[in-house]
């Protein structure tokens, strides 16, 4: 535990030294001359021909910067932390407290980057606007990295193929929320795998560092990409070593691993993200977030293949590639084909910790669409009319199942949010209406310790005190009791949840207190993500006063929810309630 703790206290110290010393390495032992090549790249040509200028171009670009302006108005549009795990905004970072490294023993959990940009971005905004701004600069940045990284492509199949990477659900999950880390790896192995084009090109220091530190940064923001880019790099050295017949008889291994130092540096990199996994986590022997997760192999593979047709056609792919490989005695690119298999790890991690999320595959799945577009655009430019058709109808199935899963995500997403906002105004304008301070929030169907306490950490960022004890002190402020017939007593002096508590420097999380049934007087509040019948709503209203209902603000017509129903697999995206008819409603009872 002695070398655990010192790990997690010298963290960043550890985790900048190591790429460090693999750049200075470099540069030592190369010099100095290629540092500044980084303008210059063999084989580009002169802007027309990169850009492919002609006004069927600038047609589609005009087509696709409307379609991404949409996009980015969506991700603003209506915006708060009011989601899934906002807690860490509202309680921590907005209110001045840093978030810690996640480096969470109890948990098995080592991804020490995630979330810490917003330790920095606090400090020149604090609001939705700012935040997401954050993202959508990311975003902007993969854009431009795709763009280059499909260099060999038309013009009209990149803007094709990043089309279809922004509309696939697990990419608009990862930048439309704030607290996934998906985005942040998909954003840095964008940037490395533009440095590494661009070195093999060049041999430049300025592409091999780039290369080294985008890799770095990738591998702590989510535990299986060490895999991602250890099986990218390992492929490349197999592969070479294979190529180069004569390397045990006239080379040593050390000349080799001087020839693919970039490689090696991955490799090396990805050796000692796995070495600090051990130091740190092992000793605990606590793996409690993949356990209490786990769902069996066969379920969770079944899981991805239906949820995720993206990823069902990349494996079928890979492994009718590989086959096709091994028949016809061909060489594997060097390049994608050793990042398919990098991805293809990535994927088998998640069949191994037998975990699902409808994102947790966005890297794979951002992977897997420009590596089949690799594979598939020689038949639109061979003009073989068979497999194109069968390529189009395959893109243009899974597109629309991405658009209906995409659309489902981003219309409950924004509905949840602004429920939670409209009900935190009328409890203001019901305090002031009643002349009271102080609320009593009774919560009869909220099934979830944790999404009473990210409502409990939303009212208070919004605003309210939360009382600490029942009943209240007076404090002329406004206070809110939150109320459920769920049992907190075991937990510590009526915390929302039984974790979070401890938190460097911060009170715990949330205030909840329990009650069998409501009080004269008392708010009862059934939320949006409530699982409560039809039946249940009116036994409420006939036992009650109706005081706010809030509905969807976006137009979701009565008959389009059928439609939403006949996909099991939406599930897989919403944690929340079925889709029945109250779905995303709110209601506020007063009992009398």
């Amino acid at each position: 535990m002695v070398l655990s703790d010192y790990v997690i206290k010298n963290f960043f110290l550890i985790w900048s030294l190591i790429p460090l010393i693999l750049i200075s390495y470099s540069f030592f032992k190369y010099g100095s001359k290629k540092s500044t090549a980084f303008l210059k790249v063999d084989g580009l040509k002169n802007l027309e021909t990169i850009f492919e200028l002609n006004v069927a171009n600038f047609i589609l670009a005009g087509v696709f910067l409307a379609y991404l302006c949409l996009y980015i108005y969506l991700i603003l549009y209506q915006e708060d932390f009011a989601y899934n795990d906002n807690h860490q905004f509202t309680h921590l970072s907005l209110q001045g407290r840093n978030i810690d490294l996640p480096i969470w023993l109890d948990n098995g959990r080592f991804f020490p980057l995630g979330h810490q940009e917003f330790n920095l971005l606090r400090f020149l905004s604090k609001s939705p606007t700012g935040y997401h701004a954050f993202a959508i600069l990311q975003l902007l940045i993969v854009l431009a990295g795709l763009f280059i990284i499909l260099s060999n492509l038309p013009v009209w199949f990149r803007l094709l193929v990043m089309t279809l990477v922004m509309s696939t659900t697990s990419f608009v999950t990862s930048f439309f929320g704030l607290i996934y880390p998906e985005r942040n790896v998909i954003f840095w192995l964008t940037i490395l795998l533009v440095c590494f084009q661009y070195f093999l090109k060049t041999r430049a220091h300025f592409y091999f560092g780039g290369a080294l530190i985008a890799a770095q940064f990738a591998l702590y923001y989510k535990e299986p990409v060490f895999l991602l880019i250890g099986s990218f790099a390992g492929s490349r050295l197999l592969l070479h070593s294979l190529l180069e017949k004569s390397l045990p008889r006239r080379r040593r291994s050390w000349q080799f691993g001087q020839t693919h130092l970039l490689d090696v540096g991955l490799l090396i990199l990805a050796g000692f993200f796995v070495l600090l996994y051990m130091i740190t986590i092992l000793p605990s022997m606590n793996f409690g977030y993949a356990t209490t997760r786990s769902i069996g192999t066969f379920s969770v593979l079944v899981n991805y293949l239906k949820f995720d047709l993206w990823l069902s056609v990349f494996l079928l792919a890979l492994l009718m590639r590989f086959l096709y490989l091994i028949f016809s005695r061909k060489l594997p690119d060097l390049f994608w084909d050793s990042l398919a298999v990098g991805a293809f790890f990535y994927f088998l991690a998640y069949i191994k910790l037998q975990i699902f999320n409808g994102y947790y595959m966005a890297p794979v799945d951002f992977v897997a669409i420009l590596y089949l577009g690799q594979l598939i655009y020689p038949w639109f430019h061979d003009k073989k009319i068979v497999l194109y058709t069968m390529a189009t109808l395959v893109i243009c199935l899974i597109a629309s199942q991405n658009a209906v899963y995409s659309s489902f995500y981003i219309i409950e997403r924004k509905n949840l949010i602004q429920s939670k906002v409209q009900l935190t105004r009328f409890l203001k304008d019901y305090a002031k209406q009643s002349n009271t301070h102080h609320v009593t929030l009774f919560f009869p169907y909220t099934n979830s310790d944790f999404r009473l306490m990210l409502l409990s950490t939303f009212l208070e960022y919004k605003g309210w005190r939360l009382a600490k004890d029942e009943p209240p002190e007076s404090t002329g402020e406004l206070t809110i009791t939150v109320k459920s017939p769920r049992y907190y007593r075991n937990y510590r002096n009526n915390h929302c949840v039984d974790w979070g508590w401890n938190h460097k420097g911060s009170p715990p999380y949330g205030k909840c207190f329990y009650a069998k049934v409501p009080r004269s007087g008392d708010l009862i509040v059934v939320l949006g993500d409530d699982q409560v019948s039809t039946k249940e709503l009116i036994q409420l209203k006939q036992e009650g006063t109706l005081l706010f209902h809030y509905q969807p603000y976006l137009p979701i017509p009565p008959k389009i929810l059928p439609i939403f129903s006949k996909f099991p697999a939406l599930s897989k995206i919403s944690k929340f309630a079925p889709i029945t008819d109250n779905w995303l409603h709110v209601y506020v009872f007063q009992k009398p």
